[in-house]
């Protein structure tokens, strides 16, 4: 197998300003499919690791370093000549002891894909790649990948035969990559898909497991593992209508979190969805959170130093198709809403969040994708949001947003007066949208983007602005103007 490992420079698109930014990453500066699927803290920064086209048109896995302003220190990309290297979407990455393990798939031409497992130091240089192939040739392909208290590895994925329904596949292996055993699920009649992993110590493994009969039916479930891999019982969610599982994650009282979507009619639209579970599959808690839409959805979850829980995913609005933003909710212990923040990249049309990582301090940084116009190109890109402890880009976002959301006006500004860059926050949003503008001091445009949903946060870098008083304006679909706010710009 060869190797390809290359440094590679990439264009950004979006707001840094210190601490907190909302970066879109264009790493091989093409139009391609490239989504951001995982990301760890490091000493001063991140590793994030995304997937795209890349190598003489075959799929490839980027991995990358930046700092904490978001800027690049280093990019490797890996993958082979002949081959398509794809990374896994639930949260495939995973650091212990300034090591990291990542999983994955390999497709070798029209061969079955293979299941990948791939170990590196911290600056992404290559310490062992292993092809976890099955003995019946089957395609198999990785989803997650964990550290095991044990000090060996866990990763879970799907296992395709294209005779039978798709089984859910959990492997184990040592700190080495070597298999020590393999584990699948099945049904008669039902598909199974491994998405995610946590281990709760002296207990066993969870799994973030979806199961279906067709395209029109999901359920979502967590299934135990024991530490011999014995599959053990799967606890369901009781719901007729479509329900799908990104994520669980064991939480430091000793019991399951699992996230994902729950729909409440045919299955066409739903609500991001938590619920807490005992390691005996006793429910605790569980909620819907945000407005109802048609792909509203947690697909990571992370747990804070005070022990609230912090879920990340994507909310798109049911009246506008072409509109998803990024979605982040905090909860706490008891499953209460703390806060709910949207965010986008203004460059990019549709934007949501696959994985997120908090820090000690309890700063949130999500990374994902953005696809859309970037510098009127359709694009699709690595996006990387790094905001404060509140789920602000702009410090202080917070103050007075609970009433202003139950308010009837169309949106807040802040902070005033401004610097570098401040937050517009929407409220009141019509069906078909608003326009948002931003008017100079000489009665210029600025700034403009259409808003469609609520709540939402809209960031804007005025560094570039000259120091005055803009007007923000609100404008209807025909144009009426519908609110004006001051803005003070230094």
């Amino acid at each position: 197998m060869r190797l390809v490992s290359i440094i590679i420079f990439c264009a950004l698109h979006g707001v840094s300003s210190g601490q907190y930014f909302n970066l879109r990453y264009d790493l091989m500066q093409l139009l391609l499919g490239e989504t951001g699927f995982s990301i760890k803290e490091i000493e001063g920064g991140f590793i994030m690791v995304s997937g795209g086209t890349g190598v003489i048109g075959n799929p490839s896995i980027f991995y990358t370093v930046i700092d904490n302003n978001g800027a690049i220190q280093n990019l490797e990309q890996y993958g082979a000549l002949d081959q398509g290297w794809f990374a896994g979407w639930g949260g495939s990455l995973d650091i212990k002891d300034e090591k990291t393990i990542l999983c994955g798939s390999v497709d070798y031409n029209d061969s079955p894909s293979q299941f990948l497992a791939v170990s590196t130091d911290l600056n992404g240089d290559t310490l062992w790649t292993k092809i976890l192939s099955s003995a019946e040739g089957l395609d198999e392909i990785g989803s997650c990948s964990i550290f095991t208290s044990d000090g060996g590895l866990l990763m879970c994925g799907s296992s395709y035969d294209f005779e039978t329904h798709t089984k859910g596949l959990v492997i184990k292996t040592d700190s080495l990559g070597n298999e020590q055993w393999r584990s699948y699920h099945s049904s008669d009649d039902l598909a199974i898909l491994y998405q995610s992993l946590s281990e709760v110590p002296g207990v066993g493994y969870y799994v973030g497991t979806t199961r279906s009969s067709s395209f029109d039916y999901l359920d979502m479930g967590v299934t135990f593992v024991d530490y011999n891999g014995v599959i053990g019982e799967s606890f369901w969610v009781d719901n007729e209508y479509h329900d799908s599982a990104a994520n669980v994650f064991a939480t430091s009282d000793g019991n399951i979190l699992q996230g994902g979507e729950f729909s409440i009619n045919d299955g066409s639209a739903g609500h991001a969805f938590l619920r807490k579970l005992t390691p005996d599959g006793d429910v605790l808690w569980s909620n819907i959170y945000g407005p109802f839409g048609s792909q509203n959805f947690f697909s990571t979850i992370a747990e804070t130093a005070e022990g609230d829980y912090v879920a990340a995913g994507s909310a798109r609005s049911p009246d506008l198709d072409l509109s998803i933003e990024g979605l982040i909710c905090k909860v706490s212990q008891e499953g209460d809403s703390l806060w709910y923040r949207h965010y986008v990249n203004i460059s990019g049309d549709l934007c949501l969040f696959w994985d997120m990582e908090i820090a000690d301090n309890g700063d949130i940084t999500c990374i994902g994708a953005t696809i859309g116009n970037a510098e009127l190109q359709l694009s699709q890109d690595t996006w990387v949001v790094h905001l404060d402890e509140h789920g602000c880009l702009v410090p202080g976002c917070h103050v007075g947003i609970e009433e202003f959301e139950e308010s009837d006006t169309y949106f807040s500004i802040g902070p005033v007066p401004a610097q570098d860059q401040f937050s517009i926050f929407m409220g009141r949003v019509p069906n078909k949208g608003l326009k948002v503008q931003i008017i100079s001091p000489n009665g210029q445009s600025v700034d403009s983007f259409w808003a469609h949903t609520r709540p939402t946060t809209y960031i804007v870098d005025c560094s570039s602005y000259t120091a005055g008083i803009y007007t923000v304006v609100a404008l209807s679909e025909n144009g009426k103007v519908l609110q004006s706010e001051r803005l003070i710009v230094q």
